[in-house]
């Protein structure tokens, strides 16, 4: 995906992206070839709201300057993947973000609440059939949290495959029961949640 693509697929001008990054399986390295394609962009529209795209299997988290310095503030872990990325990933940032929080105990605190809202969506969506979303969920609540812990000990993500070897266990795992997956994986969950407190003191 370039930047000329994306602007005619969320109908924003090119010269009104200010940022645009990509993001998901395919940063971490856990795509095949079901993946969807994911993005966030920081777009220069004065009136734009947050929101986001879906089209064919390419979904895009549009933020406005505002919401994209909020983000940063609280901060939100997705937008710190973001500009944590190799430059040569970015497709494009010209809106430079050196003003972020990168105090431990609002990271930690960030973490945490997207890694419980993941876990309990995994949940909902094995009680719905829906298997591979639900392994999806808990890849994606142990993932913040090893991306958190990078934040907080190198002041970046230097790793952004640390968790592909989870997911090669979830997606090969043949269970379609929400016990058994939160019998295997809560643990772990816990684990990195008590390592996580205990470096963000």
């Amino acid at each position: 995906m370039d930047i000329p693509t994306l602007s005619k697929l969320i109908k924003i001008q090119e010269d009104q992206i200010l940022n645009a990054y990509p993001a998901g399986s395919h940063v971490y390295g856990t795509n095949n070839e079901s993946s969807d394609e994911d993005y966030l962009i920081v777009s220069g529209i004065i009136e734009q709201r947050q929101d986001m795209f879906y089209n064919d299997r390419i979904n895009v988290v549009i933020h406005s300057v505002g919401s994209w310095r909020k983000s940063l503030k609280e901060p939100s872990i997705l937008s710190l993947e973001c500009i944590f990325l190799p430059k040569e990933i970015k497709l494009k940032e010209t809106l430079i973000s050196t003003n972020f929080n990168n105090k431990p105990i609002d990271i930690c605190k960030s973490a945490l609440e997207t890694s419980l809202r993941d876990w309990n969506k995994s949940k909902t969506k094995f009680e719905s059939g829906l298997t591979e979303q639900g392994k999806k969920k808990i890849f994606h609540s142990l993932r913040i949290l090893l991306f958190a812990e990078q934040i907080i000990l190198d002041k970046t993500i230097k790793d952004y495959g640390a968790a592909s070897k989870y997911w090669l266990d979830l997606y090969t795992d043949p269970s379609d029961d929400y016990g058994h997956y939160a019998e295997t994986w809560e643990w772990i969950k816990e684990s990195l949640i008590l390592n996580l407190k205990n470096i963000s003191k």
